[in-house]
């Protein structure tokens, strides 16, 4: 899920410390269930909905997203006892680890990490969790570090179906701890890139339910948000805004498409890595996993890496033959409004986030060009991906790409989502007035019968 500023690309605020120490007493965040955030070990109850359903007045009540009989894909194996926040104290205090410059130092250090966090009783699925929690979903990760943000902590945890991750440097030390956190963007010395904060909260989501439930009015599933959707979602809530609020009608979305924001090349290697290129198999640990994807034998013309874009051609719902998508033009329609959905949600929640005063004429501002800076977002990736499967040694980047579509005029309609968030807004002033109007009969009527 998208920032407007990438987490590498932006100053630090208040939260964690940044020397990498304890967060201090009270602050740690929750390892209880969130909401549906449950265990993934947790008999599933409810029935299943097949389609996105209209958001209800609790926008995190997603209470229904569990299916009858369904058992997670990966079930966690939880130590017996794990360290407190306040409790921690660095294991290996005279260590001094550097961030990866090159996809095999990445793989070593998370070789380093997972040795470590397996010595202490954690699983592969467990340690897939724990390092997600460095870059989204808790106090000390580096989305927090930026954001600052509870309500974004409490969405990763619904959009990856799980409990907020355990601090892992009580077992991993603070500089290894610091040294993964600072390797979420690697270039390769090769040219290659990829994302390993949108990597692994990816792999994080790749339960059933993050996999396979539509999260209501957002355009999709949990993994979906939690990768290229909230990046490109996101995107197009910007471009909206752009057009609708400040007038820049003319900017193209292909603007979106590039340095470590939205649809920027490592962006979208890391979504595509998380989504469909690593493959996690059964008593696989991630180390391996990782190396068999970012570095494959050179001789390995059929690896899951050269095959990439034709994976998530086909994740998006796409169908390839002999290098061709069939129906391409349909799929940048289903992919459109996939992202129109995300999108409303980022630029409602994105305003209110920087303190401006949501209004129900910026509602119907930003919505008049939700629909076509969404259309526009899905024509960049479908046909990026296309461009890059022609030649697995291109990355999957947009600006070399060639597809830069004109910007779309404003549409007469609004999108159902920021109308019902501009009615909510009416309503609400118009309760408030009549509360004003109560106020004064009712101070009214004390002076005159004096009581």
């Amino acid at each position: 899920m998208s920032t407007e500023k990438s987490a590498r690309d932006r100053e630090d605020t208040a939260g964690e410390p940044q020397d990498g120490s304890a967060p201090a007493p009270g602050k740690r965040a929750r390892t209880d269930a969130i909401g549906p955030g449950a265990p993934r070990g947790a008999a599933a109850t409810g029935g299943l909905p097949t389609s996105p359903v209209q958001a209800k007045a609790d926008p995190f009540d997603f209470s229904y997203a569990r299916a009858a009989g369904q058992v997670p894909a990966l079930q966690r194996k939880e130590p017996a006892a794990t360290a407190t926040a306040a409790a921690v104290t660095d294991p290996f205090p005279g260590e001094k680890l550097a961030a990866a410059k090159s996809f095999a130092a990445l793989v070593d250090l998370v070789t380093l990490a997972e040795t470590r966090l397996a010595a202490a009783g954690h699983d592969t699925a467990s340690v897939v969790h724990i390092l997600r929690g460095i870059f989204y979903g808790t106090k000390w990760s580096m989305d927090n570090q930026v954001e600052g943000s509870e309500m974004r902590n409490v969405a990763f945890q619904i959009y990856t179906a799980s409990m907020s991750p355990d601090d892992p440097r009580p077992i991993i030390g603070t500089s290894l701890f610091l040294a993964l956190r600072g390797s979420a963007e690697v270039k390769d010395p090769n040219g290659r890139y990829t994302d390993f904060g949108h990597l692994i909260i990816g792999l994080d989501s790749r339960d059933w339910v993050s996999r396979t439930v539509n999260i209501p009015s957002q355009g999709g599933t949990g993994q979906a948000i939690n990768t290229w959707l909230g990046d490109l979602g996101g995107g197009a809530g910007m471009l909206a805004m752009n057009r609708g609020l400040d007038g820049n009608v003319t900017k193209h979305a292909l603007r979106h498409f590039k340095g470590s924001d939205y649809g920027g090349v490592v962006n979208l290697e890391g979504d595509i890595a998380g989504v469909v290129g690593v493959e996690l198999r059964p008593g696989q640990t991630l180390a391996d996993a990782l190396r068999a994807y970012l570095l494959p034998p050179k001789e390995d013309t059929a690896s899951r890496w050269n095959r990439r874009a034709q994976l998530m051609l086909e994740s998006l719902g796409g169908t390839v033959v002999a290098g061709a998508v069939t129906g391409e033009a349909a799929l940048i329609a289903q992919v459109g409004a996939q992202i129109e959905g995300f999108s409303c949600w980022y630029a409602a929640t994105r305003l209110k986030d920087k303190g401006k005063t949501l209004t129900p004429a910026m509602c119907r501002d930003v919505g008049h060009h939700i629909t076509g800076a969404a259309a526009e977002m899905a024509e960049i990736l479908v046909k990026t991906l296309v461009w890059a499967m022609a030649d697995p040694k291109r990355n999957i980047d947009a600006q070399l790409a060639g597809c830069d579509p004109a910007p779309t005029a404003a549409s007469t309609a609004v999108p159902y989502q920021l109308e019902a968030v501009a009615l909510s807004l009416e309503a609400a002033a118009t309760g408030a007035d009549w509360s004003d109007k109560a106020a004064d009969w009712a101070d009214e009527q004390r002076k005159k019968y004096g009581f």
